[in-house]
């Protein structure tokens, strides 16, 4: 561990032990004092799971913090609270889930992600409801689904049903995020279902060429170049030639 991580470390556990709201304030300013080259994202969750301890009503207010770093470690104790069935509601979870920084978006599905094998019935209702979501911030709530979806072993159903509407959406942030949940799936062996899933988009009238050639130029599309190339193929039959497709075609080398 970086003696810089350790020292951080050592301070926000004892401010959590302590408790009181002057020792915390002085081991989040040790936070806000270090520079973002020694603070990367992976150093945020070990950091905010320091904070666990510390109750919902104190971790709260942290995350409309103007440090993104501290709002994310905010973001990773009210997880690993509402993870440990403590104090934590999943109403607790949506301000970080829909926070306008995506990096805290990230941070939070990172951790939750991160204890998936210790309770995947707790992150299934998550990550159904935010990519369901609808109205002004629904598009930040569906990119901190997608970003967690892969991590609640979704069945080929699930994957069909719940993404698929999400294929049409005009935001930028989902568009990126489906593309990323689709390659996360397809990496943990979910490929089957992903790759029936993109035929039948292509299909479909109007279809999202971005999100489909995206998808089928990630790395895992290399080793089912075949059904990959039909399915563009079939995409550039329905949606017209064009050069994301040609694009895609020729990472996979033909099929």
């Amino acid at each position: 561990m970086k003696p810089r991580l350790r020292e951080l470390l050592t301070d926000l556990k004892a401010a959590a032990r302590i408790g009181h709201p002057d020792a915390l304030a002085a081991a989040l300013d040790r936070v806000r004092a270090t520079p973002d080259e020694a603070l990367p994202p992976d150093d945020l969750l070990p950091l905010g799971r320091a904070l666990a301890r510390l109750p919902v009503k104190s971790l709260r207010p942290l995350l409309h913090d103007p440090d993104p770093a501290v709002c994310g470690l905010a973001a990773v104790a009210l997880a690993e609270r509402y993870l440990q069935g403590l104090d934590a509601i999943p109403g607790d979870l949506t301000p970080a889930a829909r926070h306008p920084n995506p990096e805290i978006r990230r941070t939070l599905a990172r951790s939750l992600a991160s204890s998936a094998h210790a309770s995947p019935e707790k992150l299934r209702p998550l990550a159904e409801k935010w990519l369901a979501a609808a109205g002004k911030k629904a598009a930040r709530l569906q990119s901190t689904g997608l970003m967690l979806f892969p991590a609640c072993q979704p069945s080929p159903e699930s994957i069909h049903t719940l993404l698929s509407p999400l294929q049409r959406e005009e935001s930028r942030a989902v568009r990126a995020a489906l593309v990323e949940c689709l390659s996360a799936l397809a990496g943990r062996g979910d490929a089957e279902s992903v790759l029936g899933l993109l035929h039948d988009w292509a299909r479909q009238p109007d279809p999202n060429v971005w999100v489909i050639t995206r998808a089928l130029s990630a790395s895992w599309a290399q080793e089912h170049a075949a059904r990959a190339v039909a399915i563009l193929r079939r995409l550039a039959a329905n949606a017209g030639p064009s050069r994301a497709v040609a694009r895609a075609v020729g990472r996979l080398g033909d099929g």
